[in-house]
């Protein structure tokens, strides 16, 4: 008997191990030049993926105010080849696609190798928080709640899904949340809720949820595809 328990709890947790999804599990599937133009604030960040193994991940990382871009380039991969017109900032951050540690940071403004807090990329720190799968049941809704005798029929909300241009109706999303961890930054213990195309035209996460314990505010993808320079 005593043997059976043992065997059970021994399978239980192998399952637990197996059945952990983090970032990483999309990001192996990626190719480089996937890229996503983030909306924060009043900050646009263009992230492309340099290049990805087994081991590492390279995220391009290229910010400019939303002021200096207006309107939005027609073409991301034009203005990247222009070198970027109004960014401020332009790096290309090396990750272990493992730990989420930054192995390298290099900067194509001051064309030298830089150190970065690990706080100041946001994918370093997503790459290995274990994301938990959102039920259909839990997942946000359109309209007000329904009364407590009453069916929830209210349709799923969705991102909108912007790719190289045109949105992209009927997508089907794969939701998860996580929290961030308590790491004396801002976002200590923000609990986040993620959306990844199910159809993996890309990679990297098309829509982030932050709710803090004071206010929500979330990362708008105002585009996404794939860069061929």
């Amino acid at each position: 008997m005593l043997q059976r328990l043992i065997f059970c709890i021994t399978l239980l947790l192998q399952c637990s191990l197996f059945s952990e999804i983090t970032m990483k599990h999309y990001l192996e599937k990626a190719k480089p030049g996937d890229y996503v133009a983030l909306k924060i604030h009043k900050t646009l960040t263009f992230i492309r993926i340099h290049s990805v193994d087994k081991e590492a991940i390279s995220l391009e990382e290229i910010s400019a105010p939303l002021k200096n871009l207006k309107p939005y380039p027609k073409s991301w991969n034009q203005w990247v080849l222009d070198k970027a017109p109004g960014h401020t900032s332009w790096s290309i951050v090396k990750i272990d696609i493992n730990s989420g540690k930054i192995l390298s940071c290099y900067s194509a403004d001051k064309r030298s190798w830089v150190q970065i807090n690990p706080q100041e990329s946001l994918f370093a720190t997503l790459l290995h928080l274990p994301l938990n799968k959102v039920k259909d049941t839990h997942i946000r809704k359109i309209g007000p709640p329904p009364s407590f005798d009453e069916p929830d029929t209210r349709p799923i909300w969705k991102p909108s899904f912007i790719f190289e241009g045109k949105e992209l109706e009927n997508s089907v999303f794969d939701v998860f949340e996580t929290v961030w961890p308590d790491d004396g930054s801002d976002l200590k213990n923000t609990h986040l809720t993620l959306y990844f195309d199910h159809a993996m035209h890309i990679a990297l996460p098309i829509w982030i949820q932050f709710d803090t314990s004071h206010a929500a505010f979330h990362v708008q993808i105002i585009d996404s595809g794939k860069l061929k320079l």
